[in-house]
């Protein structure tokens, strides 16, 4: 009897195991070969998915009962491309090339006289349309890297559950809504060294939230905004034509806006390096 529930609880694991497939990729640009981050990865008609890091890479864990469809790949500005996920269930790192995206225009061509702002307003005043209304639940990873040098000095990664009610706008836009559940949470042998004093020691998870621009309302409607605020080229987002408008000073944003219900896709934000959030110690810089 020991030695058949011996057997039972090696074999469990490889079981266990067995029950998904993970497929390892790298996303590129077909002409430039540059690496394309944050590009989204996901099984065609299915609510599974990730998205590529920084350096085009992913790492894409699909249950086995998805083995036989078909895994999509989508980024503003490009084709999306559609394998089957058979063909993929290799054990080397596959590069996945994308083809750029451009949107012809009908022969009848309709002069389009929204400007930058007023795109702006009509997305902003459509968030709780085009956002869930209901309460939702998100699985998330979390990944916190710290640099001195060029050299990663620690690592911290977690997997989380992170529910939230609705996109109501809050009163308070700089208080967290949602409520994180840790599920695991792993760290390098590193973490804890001399160097992490330096950096701040904030909640970085909560930070990220708070910084969804979106949710929070943290986008000003003020008329400064709205007036400079430019329009760019229209692009292209899985085969549906979007706005794009940009905003260049004090800071950076880039919001990306489809065409037919002004929902906000995709938002790239960046403040400037000033003097005032940049620290020094022991020649270090933060």
């Amino acid at each position: 009897m020991r030695a058949f529930l011996l057997i039972i609880l090696l074999i469990s694991p490889v079981l266990l195991m067995a029950q998904s497939i993970t497929i390892s990729g790298r996303v590129a640009d077909r002409e430039t070969h540059e690496k394309l981050g944050f590009a989204s990865v996901g099984i065609k008609g299915k609510p599974v998915g990730t998205i590529s890091n920084l350096e085009g890479e992913f790492d894409f864990h699909i249950p086995m009962e998805y083995r036989n469809e078909i895994m999509v790949i989508s980024m503003i500005g490009y084709s999306n491309v559609e394998l089957p996920i058979w063909s993929l269930q290799t054990d080397s790192v596959q590069t996945i090339y994308m083809d750029n995206s451009s949107y012809l225009l009908k022969e009848i061509v309709v002069v389009d006289s929204l400007h930058g702002g007023d795109i702006l307003r009509k997305a902003l005043s459509r968030i709780e349309l085009n956002y869930p209304k209901k309460p939702f639940l998100l699985d998330g990873f979390y990944r916190d890297i710290k640099k001195v040098g060029g050299t990663n000095i620690s690592l911290l990664e977690a997997a989380v559950k992170i529910y939230d009610e609705d996109y109501t706008e809050p009163r308070n836009k700089f208080k967290l809504r949602e409520r994180v559940k840790l599920i695991e949470v792993r760290k390098s042998l590193g973490y804890e060294n001399k160097f992490t004093g330096f950096f701040d020691q904030d909640n970085m998870l909560e930070d990220l939230l708070l910084h969804n621009s979106i949710r929070y309302r943290q986008i000003d409607e003020q008329d400064e905004l709205l007036t400079t605020i430019k329009r760019l080229n229209n692009s292209v987002y899985n085969g549906r034509e979007i706005y794009v408008i940009k905003n260049i000073m004090p800071y950076s944003l880039i919001l990306y806006i489809d065409k037919s219900d002004f929902s906000i896709l995709h938002l790239e934000y960046e403040t400037g390096a000033s003097e005032e959030i940049i620290s020094k110690k022991n020649n270090m810089v933060s």
